[in-house]
């Protein structure tokens, strides 16, 4: 009977360290990606598309031709609603939460939606 509540306290103690880690890790990537989200929000950008990969869950990496990276952004339903596509351009402003995005119609570049930048 001592035993089997040395093993269960034993048991209890794996699993709240678990949780633990699994906490630890979670906030620590999160606070890396708010990190550089502001670390982004800093520079202006500005350029065509040139790559979108989709990430997972709607999020979505943009890379533009001048070699510029827009970290992982949740802009899937934007992305199925506008109709984002490669050759499309972006702008930002230095210190702006704002990110422009413009379609090519007709030979110019005719504003399509303004995503706001939201960390967590």
């Amino acid at each position: 009977m001592f035993y089997m509540k040395r093993f269960k306290i034993l048991l209890y103690s794996i699993f709240i360290i678990i949780i633990l880690f699994l906490l630890i890790y979670f906030w620590n990537n999160l606070r890396k990606y708010n990190l550089s989200l502001n670390e982004f929000e800093k520079v202006a950008v500005s350029g065509k598309i040139k790559s979108i990969k989709d990430l997972t869950r709607g999020s979505f990496y943009l890379t533009l031709e001048n070699n510029s990276k827009i970290p992982a952004l949740n802009i899937g339903w934007e992305v199925d609603k506008y109709g984002i596509s490669i050759g499309d351009s972006v702008f930002k402003a230095e210190n702006s939460k704002i990110i422009k995005f413009y379609k090519l119609k007709n030979g110019a570049y005719l504003p399509n939606f303004e995503f706001k930048i939201s960390t967590y």
